[in-house]
């Protein structure tokens, strides 16, 4: 559930970057799901898993 509230977070930062004209709007509308990716990718490498419990 932290996740999804942080990658919510990360994807508002990222529109209003757009929006702004800070950043290509494309590209911040596929920043959180790159940076998401990229994160996901880090994590296997290390082989890391998530125990609930």
């Amino acid at each position: 559930m932290v996740s999804t509230f942080f990658y919510y977070g990360v994807f508002v930062l990222c529109a209003a970057a757009g929006e702004k004209g800070l950043v290509p709007p494309p590209l911040a509308a596929w920043a959180a799901n790159i940076f998401f990716a990229v994160a996901a990718g880090g994590w296997m490498l290390r082989g890391r898993s998530f125990h609930l419990g």
